[in-house]
């Protein structure tokens, strides 16, 4: 009778604990689940470098710039080359000489190649680091006509009367422009060098100031080699260094900006070698589409 007493007080009290502990079936091992920390709101990356375009006007001046040369020449692929190292795109846009100045100096475009330093373009302009050297500006014309012209002692008097050919929108330096404005010389401006060299193969003017790197390969990429042979280029001074350089328009939003990183790309271009690498390849013409 005691044994079966004690049973039922022992059974009852192991049923009053299961009970006590039957409400909460999660095991004790098991934490209850938290609420999710709010996510951080994740930072906007910097997007400033990110499909950046620069847009440059330029013309058909080769083998500087051109739309029938690999890279369109080998002052777009210094640009071009020069900005992608600094995260940015370039976009060429091919227009007459005249009008690609004209587009970047309104703020149109963001700027305009290849052209070379003269004072007064700084009004409009930003000058970074050259982009490459040119040749010698001077005097195509043809072999069998005579002319006086000393380039240790240039005097623009002695082609007074001489029908002078130049290319719209050129400024070609003091000395022409001076020339030019006074009256001394009269200048029949053209609006292409291949026009400009038809005229001179007809007689219609005489002498064509321009710089002899670009019109040799003019005249070699559009007339005859008996055409080509019978014109010749006389300097105007002694030889001296001219510089290509990418105008940045002030009137552009980020002409400044865009100056900095020009002058970057250019200088890791010519700290790893590339640039020479670059002006080599011009040399054995491999930027000539074959």
């Amino acid at each position: 009778m005691f044994r079966k007493i004690f049973s039922l007080i022992v059974l009852a009290l192991v049923l009053s604990l299961l009970v006590a502990c039957g409400g909460d079936s999660t095991p004790a091992t098991q934490a209850p689940a938290e609420e999710p920390a709010p996510a951080e709101e994740a930072e906007a990356p910097d997007s400033s470098a990110e499909g950046e375009v620069i847009r440059i006007a330029t013309e058909e001046y080769p083998p500087y710039t051109s739309e029938n040369m690999k890279h369109y020449g080998i002052a777009s692929h210094i640009v071009t080359e020069a900005f992608a190292l600094e995260g940015i795109t370039v976009e060429y846009e091919f227009f007459p000489g005249s009008r690609s100045y004209k587009l970047a100096e309104q703020g149109e475009m963001d700027g305009s190649l290849p052209w070379v330093y003269r004072e007064e373009r700084e009004k409009d302009f930003y000058f970074g680091e050259p982009v490459v050297a040119g040749g010698d500006d001077g005097f195509f014309h043809l072999k069998d006509f005579e002319f006086s012209w000393d380039m240790e002692h240039p005097d623009y008097n002695d082609l007074a009367g001489v029908q002078v050919g130049g290319i719209i929108s050129y400024n070609y330096g003091e000395l022409f422009q001076n020339a030019e404005e006074s009256g001394v010389i009269e200048v029949n401006r053209i609006a292409t060098i291949p026009q400009a060299f038809k005229m001179l193969l007809t007689g219609r003017i005489e002498v064509l100031m321009l710089e002899d790197k670009s019109g040799y390969y003019q005249l070699q990429s559009n007339f005859t080699s008996e055409e080509i042979e019978s014109i010749t280029h006389t300097r105007e001074e002694e030889s001296q260094i001219m510089y290509n350089y990418l105008l940045l328009s002030k009137k552009a939003e980020k002409g400044e900006y865009y100056l900095e990183k020009l002058n970057s790309g250019i200088k890791k271009l010519r700290d790893s070698g590339q640039y020479d690498e670059f002006i080599a390849a011009l040399g054995r013409g491999d930027y000539v589409i074959k």
